[in-house]
This record gives structure tokens, sequence and C-alpha cells, in this order.
């Protein structure tokens, strides 16, 4: 079974995600910020991070990178609501490493196609 970490400072979506995920079988952990995400990547063992890029303590743009220094294989699903005009965050998130993105609000299909795009 794979297991997947949510990071999102917002506790209303770790909790939807969450519940859409593990009825789906997933295991979940949740964060609320990258920095507390990589210490959770030091002692469990992710298939892939739902990460929000704009949070506070560490944003989702250093986070991606963090990762990609000490995790290569996690799959990363970058994810905004981010009204894009003059800069695409989601964009600048692949640039960094990140394998897909969604834009907020999605659907748990959206999100399900994402996961198994990337897991198989």
């Amino acid at each position: 079974m794979n297991r997947i970490l949510i990071v999102d400072d917002d506790p209303d979506i770790c909790l939807a995600m969450s519940e859409v995920l593990r009825a789906k079988d997933f295991y979940v952990d949740v964060s609320e910020n990258g920095e507390e995400a990589l210490k959770q990547m030091q002692t469990h063992a992710f298939d892939l991070v739902l990460l929000d890029i704009f949070m506070p303590e560490m944003d989702g743009f250093e986070t991606i990178g963090a990762i990609r220094k000490c995790h290569e294989g996690i799959k990363i699903i970058a994810m905004t609501g981010y009204d894009k005009q003059e800069f695409d965050p989601l964009t600048f998130a692949r640039s960094l490493g990140a394998d897909d993105a969604l834009t907020k609000p999605f659907s748990a299909d959206d999100l399900a196609i994402s996961i198994k795009k990337l897991l198989g």
C-alpha cells in the first residue's frame, strides 16, 4: 500500500484529502509546513507528497528543492489556489522538480487521476 504525505497549512484541505485518500486505501500522513514534512520524511518512507505551494515557515518551492536533494524517488504533486496572472507557480514548481500540479479547488477524481498517473 502506498504512503502519501499531505503538506498544507489549511487543516480543512488536509482533512478532506486525507478522507478521500484513506477511502482509496492509501496510508496518509499530514504536515502543516515544509519543515515539518522534511522531518517526517527522515523517519517514514513516502511514495508521494501532495504539496501546497504557499505556506508559512518553508514554502512549497523550497520544500521541492529539499525533497529532490535528499529523496529523489518520491513523486511530488504541487498544489495551489493562486490566481496565475503574471506568474504561474505550478509551472515554476514543475521546473523545480514537481511531477504534476493541481489547481485548487480540484475534485477527488482529479486527485485520483494525478496519483494514479504517478504511482500506477
